[in-house]
């Protein structure tokens, strides 16, 4: 049984003070994850956004279905990732090998 103390800072908590939704409403979607491929002598795989357990399991199965076999060098660009989680990490150990 919730005692009327409780459930009124129970619904202090969850409410801010002007009156808006809980402060994790108001949070940003995560972005996804971009993928773009250039292929040639050497493939080059442009990665943007978060890299973690919901989306390295993605950037593996891209890779894996573009044709590798003319490819003496396979480049990952960066730049664009926000984030790398360990999961992220073991994707790309991964693709190394």
């Amino acid at each position: 049984m919730v005692r009327a103390h409780e459930r009124e800072s129970s619904r202090r908590l969850a409410r801010l003070p002007s009156g808006h939704g809980p402060w994790w409403v108001a949070h940003p979607a995560r972005p996804a994850l971009r993928l773009e491929w250039e292929g040639g002598g050497s493939a080059v795989v442009l990665v943007a956004g978060n890299v973690d357990v919901a989306t390295a399991p993605q950037l593996e199965a891209f890779v894996a279905t573009r044709p590798l076999t003319d490819c003496a060098v396979l480049e990952l660009d960066l730049a664009d990732v926000l984030s790398m989680g360990s999961v992220g990490l073991s994707a790309l150990l991964s693709l190394r090998r």
